[in-house]
């Protein structure tokens, strides 16, 4: 067997300097919660996004094993 291909898909994005040019929320100018412990606005819609995807992706993980035990397939 021969080794696979090397990777060529995503490449960096050069960022600006400024807290609105941050990718998603991982950038030291853009902090996940604040130096209390409170979670910046940005984070707060990110995370109520995920969860929203999570609750998302249940519901029809459940519908589909519903239509499979339905259709008697194991």
């Amino acid at each position: 067997m021969s080794a696979p291909p090397p990777r060529t898909g995503v490449q960096p994005v050069p960022l600006t300097p400024g807290r609105d040019s941050t990718q998603g929320m991982i950038a030291p100018m853009n902090q996940f919660v604040d130096s209390q412990g409170v979670l910046s606005g940005v984070s707060f819609r990110f995370l109520h996004g995920l969860f929203s995807q999570i609750n998302q992706l249940q519901t029809e993980v459940q519908t589909l094993q519903q239509r499979l035990q339905a259709a008697r397939i194991p």
